[in-house]
């Protein structure tokens, strides 16, 4: 039996969509949806303006509560153009199929966080695809290996923590460490020591003021000797070494250039164990 608020769906086809409705439509059912990307509007309104854009029967998609699901490129290329365009359009449709529908523009974890409400949700969804399979493994567990989760169950990460939504924002931009890698970074750091976590991102940022055998000071002048280099480092390798002068800086330690090196085989850091014995683990495949 099928729920009582559930509605049959119908379908208009070949609807003569003009720019009057194409805006009435986006200014009043459009309430959530994923933020426009400027480069594809673009290429859809010149596909308008210039008579190249083809009814393909693809719909224009809305839930039983009257709001847009799907179609809003369509419909901002067809009020920018100031052209009418051809689409069928289906009303009534389950809200819970926003979460599924593929378009032309292929909707990532970014986006559904974003329609879900979340707060700063690229950067969140970005270091969440990190840490899910960080978290993943009980054992030997390593930043920077990918686990294939899909964009719904990254989004749904993101909403599940919020308090990685607020990590973004408390990630000062770093030139030399990819935003996302910083981001899960300072969000697994900060759940040891917050204090200290937001001291080691703003003094990797500034770099002033620092010993020669600070562990944030090595940490930056091997980011920026990477920065330089044509071949383009592992992320779980560039991982491996925040996570280590991290430890260092967290335990208050002196870090040596040498300990931020890697070879085959050497062991991803445990941010459980303590600078001690970290520098006393054996080696391991990582990955």
């Amino acid at each position: 039996m099928m729920p009582e608020t559930t509605k049959v769906a119908r379908r208009e086809d070949a609807v003569n969509i003009t720019p009057e409705m194409a805006q009435k439509w986006l200014e009043t059912m459009n309430t959530i949806n994923r933020p426009i990307r400027k480069g594809h509007v673009e290429r859809l309104t010149d596909d308008v303006t210039n008579g190249k854009f083809l009814y393909t029967r693809d719909p224009i998609r809305f839930d039983w509560n009257g709001v847009l699901l799907d179609g809003q490129y369509r419909l901002t290329a067809c009020m920018i153009a100031g052209k009418p365009i051809v689409c069928d359009v289906i009303w009534d449709l389950d809200p819970a199929l926003r979460d599924v529908i593929d378009t032309g523009l292929k909707r990532t974890a970014g986006d559904i966080a974003a329609m879900r409400g979340a707060s700063n949700p690229r950067a969140a969804s970005s270091a969440a695809a990190l840490l899910i399979p960080y978290y993943r493994r009980k054992e030997h567990r390593t930043l920077g290996v990918s686990a294939g989760q899909n964009s719904r169950e990254i989004a749904q990460w993101v909403m599940d923590h919020p308090d990685l939504q607020a990590a973004v924002e408390e990630v000062p931009p770093l030139k030399i460490l990819q935003r996302s890698l910083a981001i899960a970074c300072f969000y697994l750091f900060s759940h040891q020591d917050a204090e200290r976590t937001e001291m080691f991102f703003a003094a990797l940022r500034e770099g002033a003021s620092l010993a020669e055998d600070d562990p944030v000071l090595i940490l930056r002048n091997k980011l920026i000797a990477l920065s330089t280099q044509r071949t383009k480092e592992r992320p779980y390798v560039i991982a491996s070494y925040v996570f280590k002068a991290w430890i260092a800086f967290r335990d208050k330690a002196p870090l040596k250039p040498s300990a931020l090196r890697y070879v085959s085989h050497d062991r991803f850091p445990d941010l459980d164990l303590g600078w001690s014995q970290e520098e006393q683990q054996p080696a391991e495949v990582v990955g």
